[in-house]
């Protein structure tokens, strides 16, 4: 790193910039990571008028660091930076170069949660609002749902033709109930159009996804007011019943699940009930209790001959651990000596 890196990541003057570059600096000088000054003035909280400097002096709004970011990828971190990305735009920078992994910049403004400003400034420009990276294909609207980030950021990429049941392996509503969104979020991209019941990769229905990753009630309640089945199944056979049981939901989601037609008894790939799965998983004595008062049946037998009691006895230590599990079922009667058949 030069001085002229450290003034510029340091937020120094204009007259300290002008002083070193006087002194024979060189504005397009490289560090280690490959960036240059005015990488540093846009991943820091320089003044658009130390920013002009440099581009009246030579600098490089091109230049490629080893992430292959650009300077005004690292101008849309914050929202207000929303002057020097119009600058550098007004000055000729590139904006269809696209960063390692094949991220463009509305990937990169999704992600921090800017300004619907900074987004739209980068659509009037022609950066494309449904480019895809190159690992997983995700576009900016997934990222949106990944970061949870403000909704107007998400209507505005709606707005402007964002693809909303884009399929790479999860569609944006997938992304989002897979990450714990907010009902705000969900809601929006329903109101959209985005598809109740599309299916990812493993044939996880969005409202499969959000019982896999413990969401909110109200999401999941939203969801299924909205059409999701209670029943839908994924390709290992999972409902999304036996998928709050294996993550040892809340119970009162558990319960809202069964009260909208969930299938208590349905059996996975393995012939795993939901009670099967709460058994080898779930730190909580109350859900298995509610599983069994609901009517499962405590001595039904999966594919490889087990019970619950079978599956609690192979089961891992979660929450109050295995010997709790142990006792509320033997408290609620299964039978500690049953042998596979």
């Amino acid at each position: 790193m030069f001085p002229i890196h450290v003034a510029c990541n340091n937020d120094a003057s204009l007259a300290i910039i002008h002083l070193l570059v006087s002194a024979g600096s060189d504005v397009n000088c490289k560090d280690n990571h490959g960036n240059t000054p005015l990488h540093y003035l846009c991943s820091s909280n320089s003044s658009l008028e130390i920013v002009e400097y440099l581009i009246s002096q030579g600098a490089d709004l091109d230049t490629q660091n080893k992430l292959n970011e650009t300077p005004i990828f690292l101008a849309t971190d914050n929202t207000v930076k929303i002057k020097i990305i119009r600058s550098l735009i007004e000055h000729g920078a590139k904006l269809d170069i696209v960063s390692q992994g094949g991220l463009n910049l509305i990937h990169y403004a999704a992600k921090h949660n800017v300004s619907p400003e900074i987004i739209q400034l980068l659509i009037d420009n022609g950066v494309d609002v449904n480019g895809r990276n190159t690992v997983l294909g995700n576009q900016p609207l997934h990222y949106a749902c990944q970061w949870q980030v403000m909704t107007p950021i998400i209507e505005c990429l709606i707005e402007n033709k964002a693809e909303i049941n884009s399929q790479n392996q999860n569609t944006p509503l997938h992304v989002a109930c897979a990450n714990k969104s907010r009902l705000d979020i969900v809601k929006l991209l329903i109101d959209n159009e985005a598809e109740i019941s599309s299916r990812n990769k493993y044939q996880n229905t969005p409202l499969i996804e959000a019982c896999q990753n413990d969401i909110e009630l109200e999401v999941i309640q939203f969801l299924v007011e909205s059409g999701a089945d209670p029943n839908a199944v994924n390709n290992s056979g999972g409902t999304p019943l036996h998928q709050l049981c294996w993550i040892d939901a809340n119970i009162e989601s558990v319960k809202y699940i069964i009260s909208v037609g969930g299938d208590i008894k349905a059996t996975n790939s393995r012939g795993n009930t939901p009670l099967h799965i709460a058994a080898k998983f779930s730190g909580k004595p109350v859900l298995l209790r509610f599983l069994v008062k609901s009517l499962s049946d405590l001595h039904l037998r999966n594919d490889e001959d087990n019970t619950p009691f079978h599956e609690c006895c192979s089961g891992i230590l979660r929450g109050g651990g295995k010997i709790n599990r142990l006792e509320t079922l033997i408290s609620l009667g299964s039978f500690i000596d049953l042998e596979k058949v």
